[in-house]
């Protein structure tokens, strides 16, 4: 009977950390801005985030908005919608870390991301010693 039960608690333990690491799954606002990225799993255990809707997806031409801020001149012309901005994030210690891409200024930081609850991410960034948190709040597409 104790050993049913230890393996029973030890069952349950790896059940809560594998949930616990796909709960990043899913579309979330970045802070205060007008930009929706979706996380997804791209390799075990590996999420990646990408833009997944902006409120103006177009310029005043009519034009997608691009990358023009990238350091990289040959990714100038992406398309904003649809950029992996999140990449490689990697779930340690209840938290995920990897690397945030920022179009409007062409910045890539570290970054850690941290679920508060179940439909609030804390991210901290930080970039040549200067360190910010933001606060990501799960929400669906608009329709």
């Amino acid at each position: 009977m104790k050993q049913i039960l230890i393996i029973s608690l030890l069952l349950a333990g790896v059940s809560v950390q594998s949930y616990g690491q796909s709960e990043i799954s899913g579309y979330w606002r970045a802070g205060e801005s007008k930009t929706i990225v979706a996380f997804a799993e791209i390799g075990k255990e590996v999420y990646q985030g990408t833009v997944a809707w902006l409120e103006k997806p177009t310029d005043k031409k009519g034009e997608p908005h691009k990358d023009g801020k990238n350091p990289d001149k040959s990714l100038r012309s992406r398309h904003i919608l649809g950029l992996p901005m999140v990449e490689r994030l990697d779930y340690e210690n209840g938290s995920w870390t990897g690397k945030l891409y920022s179009p409007k200024n062409g910045k890539t930081v570290n970054a850690t991301f941290t679920l508060e609850g179940e439909d609030k991410l804390k991210v901290k960034v930080s970039y040549r010693g200067l360190k910010r948190t933001q606060v990501w709040y799960r929400t669906q597409l608009p329709k």
